[in-house]
């Protein structure tokens, strides 16, 4: 975030995402606690288990291979920023 040429639209929309994430986790609580949702079969946990594990996987892929992945959209020229032509963008 302190990146002197991330764009603007970014640096406000990147800690609403995070804000996102914890409010999440404070309505997960609340559902748990007042049963707000019905209860969800067993098969149903799996496969919902299965997609969250498999979007983790497709992010840290992106996180290992571009070495120049950022939290924020910028321009890294001191890096010598390329087009990556493997893995998850190519």
């Amino acid at each position: 975030m302190q990146q002197e040429n991330a764009k603007s639209w970014d640096k406000l929309l990147a800690p609403l995402l995070g804000l996102g994430g914890i409010l999440m986790l404070l309505v997960v609580g609340l559902d748990e606690r007042f049963y707000w949702s019905p209860a969800f079969s067993l098969p149903l946990k799996i496969v919902a288990l299965v997609f969250l594990i498999a979007g983790y996987a497709v992010g840290s892929f992106a996180l290992i291979e571009n070495r120049l992945f950022s939290g924020v959209m910028r321009i890294q020229a001191d890096r010598n920023q390329h087009v990556v032509s493997s893995g998850s963008y190519h």
